[in-house]
């Protein structure tokens, strides 16, 4: 499985159907934790304990000895938030289980081939930056009715990224004081202002001009008798084929 990230599932309806035994193995899942850091700066590589067999703020658990590696080392890419319109910041050069817990080594690209990566690094160096994320599929899992969690007994990685949160605007300030390079991170953080900025404006349009269609004042995607008339008859069929017109 491929995974970008429009195709990360959400954990919570994941979960609901986790519940009734009906949770498909065919979707990508994420999980965020604060990672164990230690950098190499002559190699320019820093290893991450990314995932362990602890019980997590969602009460789930990954057992560390149902890692599936093998698709991940195929393609073995470090992302930033997941976010793949951006290029990868680095590379993993190990992968693997130790113990209780997933390890990875992780190369950053230069400041010279990618600003970017270098100002992640650096963060990440300095202790500014200390979460991943891991996505993952889930092969097969139980869900734990005594915790309210889902026990993940086997899963493949499909990759990991170095995340944000939990970091904050402090982390960033600081790390810009001990002379870090934070401007890359600011544009991307500017940049992703503005993406989401273009969607609340289309999606108010798409709204108004389908209220306007509709003669509903109320129109509202979200209530699910709407979103069925919208989706599945032939006036909405209609509606749609007239805005995109």
């Amino acid at each position: 499985m491929d995974a970008r990230r429009s195709d990360f599932a959400n954990l919570d309806a994941w979960k609901a159907l986790a519940i009734k035994g009906v949770a498909p193995a065919d979707v990508a899942l994420l999980k965020s934790y604060v990672a164990e850091v230690k950098a190499d700066g002559a190699a320019r590589t820093i290893d991450f304990t990314i995932s362990t067999g602890a019980v997590d703020r969602d009460r789930d658990t990954i057992d560390p000895a149902g890692w599936k590696l093998t698709a991940f080392r195929k393609n073995p890419v470090v992302q930033w938030a997941h976010d793949y319109a951006m290029p990868p910041i680095g590379r993993a050069t190990k992968i693997r289980v130790d113990g209780d817990a997933l390890k990875a080594t992780a190369e950053f690209a230069t400041a010279e081939v990618y600003p970017f990566a270098e100002t992640i690094y650096q963060l990440l160096k300095g202790g500014f930056l200390q979460a991943t994320s891991v996505g993952f599929r889930p092969l097969k899992h139980n869900w734990n009715d005594e915790r309210g969690g889902v026990d993940f007994a086997s899963q493949e990685l499909l990759e990991f990224s170095i995340v944000p949160v939990p970091a904050n605007a402090d982390c960033l300030m600081e790390g810009k004081a001990a002379g870090i390079d934070i401007a890359p991170m600011r544009e991307w953080g500017e940049a992703v202002a503005k993406a989401l900025k273009a969607i609340v404006q289309a999606q108010a349009s798409f709204v108004n001009q389908a209220q306007a269609y509709t003669g509903w004042p109320g129109f509202n995607l979200r209530s699910p008798k709407q979103l069925a008339y919208w989706l599945y008859t032939v006036e909405g069929l209609k509606i749609r084929r007239r805005i995109h017109a």
